[in-house]
């Protein structure tokens, strides 16, 4: 499961039966550069939904056998017709129950069978009435994979080189371990990194006052607003100067930006992707009580709205790649990124 940043084997979660090709034209581009930078095998796979009525018919073996063939060289037609047939041969898999769920469920099977160490999906970014009855087998996918997954979202707007990443961030404990893994897979990809971090204002209610009560300074004293921002605004500039610098000592080209605007998470984060021109996103898909985390539903909405892909990397494997990455051998120490 991605252990000290290397990948060498990404399932792609392929629709056979996807009408929009574009969505199948850009996963096939971004998989083919990652395929270029970091010499990955990569295994298109599709979950075929048979239902169990279907498998009591006398004939059941010879139709599913003959469905699987037909759609076999349906994803062999589209990958080349893509341009990317570097992959292994397709994998179907049966998957008796028609929820999105058990789909999911059975694509996560094979992918922990197989050892992957990530899930590529393309998303629609469907929103009201469509999403409701159609479902999301991204968002499901995200919701329940305890392997990092990355979503080519709606809102893909160019070529995906993956040569610059960007990793919005909270300075936490957590936001720190998956920095050194962001790190690693940029090592490994020869890709840069821009750390992104998004100052919060204080509530509404206390800006009105003109007045904070200080954490920077003696307790009880009050300071007016614009103090108050800029003491918060420098704490938080050092601390992303020294990640960068730590990201530099590992010879990976690494900027930073503190942002003080007063947009939201999310349009923050896809105007900071534009401007820097990144290829990719990496997030964490949940977190813990630090408010000014990149959230679930802020995550969902990213994934959707992202003018690239974005590689999320879910709680469940983070906590079981602590351990890994806070090994002594691993060349990564915990405390390297302290202020």
């Amino acid at each position: 499961m991605l252990q000290q940043g290397t990948i060498k084997k990404i399932i792609w979660a392929f629709d056979a039966f996807e009408d929009e090709e574009s969505l199948q034209a850009n996963a096939a581009r971004v998989l083919s550069n990652f395929q270029e930078r970091a010499f990955v095998q990569i295994e298109p796979v599709f979950v075929l939904v048979a239902a169990r009525e279907a498998w009591q018919l006398d004939n059941s073996a010879d139709w599913l056998e003959e469905t699987r063939q037909n759609i076999r060289r349906q994803m062999e037609a589209a990958l080349l017709k893509s341009g990317f047939p570097y992959v292994l041969g397709p994998k179907i898999l049966i998957e008796p129950l028609a929820t999105i769920t058990a789909s999911v469920e059975s694509l996560l099977s094979y992918a922990k069978q197989q050892l992957a160490d990530l899930i590529v999906v393309s998303s629609h970014g469907r929103q009201g009435l469509d999403r409701f009855f159609l479902g999301s087998f991204a968002e499901t996918l995200l919701a329940r994979s305890a392997i990092p997954v990355m979503v080519m979202g709606g809102g893909l707007k160019s070529e995906s080189h993956l040569s610059r990443i960007l990793f919005p961030t909270d300075f936490g404990d957590r936001s720190r371990r998956l920095f050194y893994k962001t790190i690693a897979l940029a090592k490994q990809m020869g890709a840069m990194v821009r750390i992104f971090h998004l100052v919060s204002a204080p509530p509404r209610g206390v800006m009105d006052t003109g007045y904070f009560l200080a954490i920077f300074g003696a307790d009880g004293e009050m300071v007016d607003i614009e103090d108050f921002m800029e003491s918060k605004i420098d704490q938080r500039l050092r601390r992303a100067e020294s990640w960068a610098e730590w990201a530099k000592s590992q010879d990976v080209n690494c900027d930073f930006k503190v942002d003080s605007s007063a947009t939201t998470f999310v349009d923050s984060i896809c105007q900071q992707a534009c401007e820097s021109q990144s290829d990719l996103i990496v997030m964490e898909g949940q977190a813990g009580p630090i408010r000014v985390a990149i959230l679930g539903s802020s995550m969902r909405a990213v994934v959707r709205a992202a003018p690239c892909p974005v590689l999320v990397f879910p709680k469940r494997e983070e906590d079981l790649a602590v351990q890994v990455f806070d090994r002594p051998e691993s060349g990564f120490n915990l405390e390297d990124l302290n202020l």
